[in-house]
């Protein structure tokens, strides 16, 4: 490398020759002739050379980009990997849930409009209500504004990182939204236990108890903090 190093370098001194030699070469055409021949080669040479360069120093970024692209992906697989929902904030673990809640849904062809802070709607025109709930040993309690939403998608948290969504359609609500419990906030109360497989929805009575397993999605929803919905 040091010997190519040096013949360029001569070759670029015997350039500054060639060039200083064609303004002497005055009248002396074959002279001057052999120059320009010359001198071209050289700038040929040196164009091809710095093209050369160019392209070093574009792979080279390049490798660069993609080692720190690896890195950075690397670190956040191991951070996907390490979190738990006890491990977050309680809004953390909303948004976390519900993000991936709605990217399935857009997976199964389904779009969403947001209309508020848990509050979207769907391309029938139907205002879901979208919330979580951390186990709290085999109980789950979620809340949403009365009035604001015509179905209830509940995530309970079924695992460290994994929800099950249990959905009540606008039939449900209409038949039994008198019964759910309410605070003076306006807050609609949504109980859930588990007895077996089977999901509960305690509602006041004389229902009592509810079995909403048909409901819930059979597919529990493993999250991931990456996770983003457009």
């Amino acid at each position: 490398m040091t010997e190519n190093k040096n013949v360029w370098q001569e070759l670029l001194s015997q350039k500054a020759e060639v060039v200083a030699g064609i303004a002497g070469s005055g009248q002396d055409k074959a002279k001057l002739r052999e120059l320009a021949e010359s001198l071209g080669r050289e700038l040929e040479l040196e164009a091809r050379y710095q093209g050369f360069l160019s392209e070093a120093e574009r792979l080279t970024a390049e490798r660069q980009r993609k080692a720190v692209q690896n890195s950075e992906e690397n670190e956040g697989a191991k951070a996907d990997t390490e979190w738990t929902f006890a491990s977050l904030e309680k809004g953390e673990r909303a948004r976390v849930a519900c993000r991936a809640y709605l990217a399935r849904q857009k997976e199964r062809g389904k779009s969403y409009t947001k209309t508020g802070r848990i509050y979207y709607r769907n391309g029938d025109g139907v205002v879901l209500g979208v919330t979580f709930s951390s186990d709290n040993g085999g109980t789950w309690f979620l809340n949403l504004k009365k009035n604001q939403f015509q179905e209830a998608v509940l995530m309970c948290q079924s695992g460290p990182r994994s929800v099950t969504a249990i959905h009540l359609p606008r039939e449900f609500v209409e038949k039994y939204g008198k019964h759910f419990s309410e605070d003076k906030k306006g807050q609609v109360k949504f109980n859930f236990l588990r007895d077996g497989n089977k999901w509960l929805l305690d509602v006041l009575q004389p229902i009592g108890k509810l079995d909403v397993t048909k409901y819930a999605d059979p597919k529990e929803l493993v999250c991931t903090r990456t996770t983003q919905y457009v």
